[in-house]
């Protein structure tokens, strides 16, 4: 009974850090001259970890569920801003190490990844490092998302910082910069995609969750494919995913 509550205080403490830091990485963000998220998913992740924590709170039985889609977004941003010249990946990065380690402890001896499928998304997820896309033009190319490399902050020219691409403002880009798969449009929502399927792999691996795994990633790579080396790698990456969805199909039937 005893560790039963010690266990529950924990997870309570470590949510309370956890929402705690998310929102200090938002409003950190916010400051001038910082990098930090749009209004769209600074919106989003404050309800999540608000979400998080009256659920914490209020009922901790129905915690689960919401805590794990929380802990995915919070280390998809965390990776997705990985060396931007701030504080703010630091703070992403913690929040994502505290619900991170909870999620640890709860799945502590109830996780194991299925060798194949587990390395198809690991080659997809350091894909997105490397270079998908290079500018040719002299003139240089307008974008109204993502993050990128860029020569300072809008309007400035300087050394080569991250900086937000929003819909309420245009960046150029000089000949020869080249962008990772960070700079894609819609790259949170596939790191998202990524990490929760590094999760399927290791908890349950349902063969239904992973066509829908595979769906959503190969949308990504037919929209924004190139034949530079992230690209090539993150089809790879899909072959592989591939072969193990039919490969689990075929066990299947030969089960029945």
């Amino acid at each position: 009974m005893m560790d039963e509550m010690n266990s529950q205080t924990r997870n309570t403490q470590l949510i309370l850090a956890g929402t705690i830091t998310i929102v200090l990485a938002i409003l950190y963000g916010l400051l001038p001259r910082t990098a930090g998220l749009n209004l769209f998913w600074s919106l989003l992740m404050l309800a999540g970890a608000g979400a998080l924590y009256w659920h914490e709170t209020r009922n901790p039985q129905d915690t689960e569920q919401i805590a794990l889609v929380v802990t995915i977004f919070t280390i998809a941003i965390a990776l997705q801003m990985l060396f931007v010249s701030t504080l703010t990946p630091a703070l992403w990065l913690l929040a994502a190490a505290i619900l991170g380690y909870r999620l640890f402890l709860r799945w502590r001896g109830n996780f194991r990844p299925k060798p194949l499928p587990t390395l198809a998304l690991l080659l997809c997820l350091c894909a997105l490092f490397l270079t998908w896309h290079e500018i040719p033009s002299s003139f240089g190319l307008t974008t109204t998302g993502g993050w990128t490399y860029m020569p300072g902050p809008y309007g400035q020219m300087g050394s080569m910082v991250y900086g937000p691409a929003s819909g309420l403002g245009l960046g150029h880009y000089r000949q020869g910069t080249t962008f990772d798969g960070r700079a894609l449009k819609g790259s949170i929502l596939i790191f998202s995609v990524l990490i929760g399927g590094l999760m399927w792999s290791g908890r349950s691996a349902n063969p239904r969750t992973g066509y829908l795994l595979f769906t959503l990633l190969l949308l990504f790579s037919l929209v924004h494919f190139s034949t530079r080396s992230g690209s090539l790698l993150y089809a790879l990456g899909l072959i592989i995913l591939a072969i193990a969805l039919w490969r689990g199909r075929l066990s299947e039937v030969n089960d029945d």
